[in-house]
């Protein structure tokens, strides 16, 4: 199933209809170092850390409003941290939704917020390579699924969108995944043919120019689970397409509220 701005499944319509809270949400959430303007939620998260597969220390975020709510497993794009999502995850607060934000073995500092499993990565000599952050996305859904007793949703950015489409594909404990800008990202492995038959519910997007790239990628995964939104305006790569401060970050919120609509 694809979205546009213009035509949109009509099962989609009440959930778009929240469209008009985006204007609100952009006062609740940020970060002073790259949004100025925006308010900033000192207590709206925890850091916590704990073991990747191969005892690296993972440093993650945890946003938690309610927990009998789902939770999202949020990653992040290259050269980036869990500070990716300092604005996004209280916005998905907001909506009802726990999020627990990582920082990968592969990325730098972001919204002033450093990457401190890179840190750790870089004295212990470890290679931080795209393929090598797969391991901390499994062991961060191993986590956050003891912690929760529940499946969890994931979500990546970039290369972190191509590996949750290979994680959740092969992962009995994901439910739903999120991929904002996924590619052939990821060396030695074959995206869409990992992702090839994913069957629970998948929401993808990515720029405009980017859009036909990512409908050929997921060709292989057929049905009214998967829902590619591609925006009407030029959009931006990765998951910072829902900043605040990025032109056409409306209607991308509007198309994934529509999807995450069925897990509320």
């Amino acid at each position: 199933m694809r979205m546009n701005f213009f035509s949109t499944p009509n099962k989609y319509l009440i959930a778009l209809g929240l469209l008009a809270c985006v204007s609100c949400f952009d006062t609740i959430a940020g970060f002073h170092d790259s949004h100025p303007n925006a308010v900033v939620q000192k207590d709206a998260w925890k850091t916590v850390k704990f073991p990747s597969v191969d005892e690296l220390a993972i440093t993650a975020d945890l946003y938690v409003v309610d927990e009998s709510k789902p939770y999202i497993l949020l990653c992040h794009q290259a050269g980036y941290s869990r500070g990716e999502y300092r604005e996004i995850a209280v916005k998905l607060n907001a909506l009802g939704f726990n999020c627990m934000a990582i920082d990968q073995r592969s990325g730098s500092k972001t919204n002033g917020v450093e990457n401190e499993t890179v840190k750790g990565a870089m004295r212990a000599n470890l290679s931080r390579q795209y393929p090598d952050a797969e391991q901390d996305i499994i062991a961060s859904i191993d986590y956050l699924q003891k912690l929760v007793k529940k499946s969890i949703i994931i979500w990546g950015s970039s290369y972190s969108a191509a590996l949750v489409l290979k994680v959740g594909n092969e992962n009995d404990k994901v439910s739903a995944i999120i991929s904002f800008s996924p590619g052939e990202y990821i060396n030695g492995t074959n995206i869409a043919e990992a992702a090839n038959g994913i069957s629970v519910p998948l929401f993808v997007t990515s720029s405009k120019s980017e859009g036909p790239d990512v409908t050929t990628l997921l060709a292989g995964v057929i049905g009214d689970h998967k829902v590619q939104f591609i925006p009407a305006g030029k959009g931006k790569h990765g998951s910072k397409a829902l900043w605040s401060e990025n032109e056409g970050h409306e209607e991308y919120w509007a198309a994934l509220k529509a999807f995450l609509f069925q897990f509320q």
